[in-house]
């Protein structure tokens, strides 16, 4: 079997397990250009438009012999797909539950948000925006309750929120990084 004939039957096996639908619309053949295909692991594929070109990046979640988990971006260069970014979880001990890409502040670029697991009770979320040339790490926050993503304050921008045990933390984009607007009593999951 051709590895573009993998890519595929590895495509329909998703449409069968309930994917998501941008997940579909990554030819076979993008993917096949991958270099580390083998460590795709393809519940982490999305591919989003983070520079307001309109031509998109493919955003993958990767997972090497050693099991490190890692997110990577890739951008077509001259017709080659060319790795632009990647970010391994911390001392390779974190697991990567989730990747995606949204517009967190409305500007029109979208932002590669990455949920982690790390020990028993940690959830790590981190935030990474393209910044003229490169993709950089704007918001990394913990936490032993899942992090949530939403508009508290009704301005069209979600928030970032660290449900603490003591203290909910609430941090908001100003333009330039991600900073700490206030800290409130704890109460049940925003959002369920």
């Amino acid at each position: 079997m051709k590895r573009r004939e993998i890519c595929r039957a590895l495509l329909l096996l998703l449409i069968l397990f309930g994917y998501s639908p941008s997940v579909f619309s990554i030819p076979a053949k993008v993917l096949s250009e991958i270099k580390d295909l083998q460590h795709v692991d393809l519940r982490f594929l999305s591919q989003c438009d983070l520079d307001g070109s309109s031509d998109p990046y493919l955003i993958v979640g990767l997972v090497d012999k050693q099991f490190h988990h890692e997110v990577a971006a890739f951008a077509r260069k001259d017709k080659k797909l060319v790795e632009i970014f990647r970010f391994r979880g911390r001392l390779g001990q974190e697991t990567l539950e989730r990747v995606y890409c949204l517009d967190i502040d409305r500007d029109g670029y979208e932002e590669i948000i990455s949920f982690w697991t790390s020990g028993a009770h940690t959830n790590v979320l981190r935030i990474f925006r393209y910044t003229t040339s490169n993709l950089s790490l704007v918001f990394e926050g913990s936490d032993r309750n899942e992090p949530e993503l939403i508009d508290v304050d009704s301005d069209g921008k979600l928030e970032v929120i660290l449900n603490g045990n003591e203290k909910s933390r609430i941090f908001s984009w100003d333009g330039y990084k991600f900073i700490l607007r206030r800290e409130v009593e704890p109460r049940k999951r925003l959002i369920h």
